[in-house]
């Protein structure tokens, strides 16, 4: 929304707000996290969008051997929900392929990455915040252990 004057107004705090995930435009990881960050999201609940003050959620679209790159939120967790696909998902130092249909917990302040191999993923992120400005992110270098 934007009010006279061209400045960004947030529609009011917690509306109720239905949206088709095929209506979000995709938008580059790259754009939002660091140069070398591969796939894609659309944001789905977050306050600039229905005035979520609380929640967060993006769905994330990874292609064969991509790549995001390990980082933490040292502010808060962050939930994972495999959507469609396969991915290896790297928490805290323990890798796992994980499938369609898994829910991943990151404590806040732990390193995580995800990679795919030979087919692509799908997956849900979500935040115990609306303001994605607000959500904290350290990328670390090195990055991940093994990389395909």
């Amino acid at each position: 929304m934007v009010a006279s004057g061209g400045q960004q107004q947030h529609p009011p705090e917690g509306s109720v707000h239905f949206i088709n995930i095929a209506d979000v435009p995709e938008v580059h990881l790259s754009t939002r996290t660091v140069a070398h960050d591969q796939g894609w999201s659309r944001s789905l609940v977050k306050k600039p969008l229905n005035g979520s003050p609380d929640l967060l959620m993006a769905a994330v679209r990874m292609e064969p051997h991509h790549h995001h790159p390990r980082h933490s939120h040292p502010n808060m967790g962050e939930i994972y929900f495999i959507h469609q696909g396969r991915c290896r998902l790297e928490v805290g130092g323990e890798a796992r392929w994980v499938t369609a249909g898994t829910a991943i917990y990151v404590p806040r302040g732990t390193p995580h990455c995800v990679d795919t191999g030979d087919e692509g993923v799908t997956f849900l992120v979500i935040f115990p915040e609306g303001d994605p400005q607000k959500i904290g992110k350290e990328f670390f270098d090195p990055d991940a252990q093994a990389r395909f």
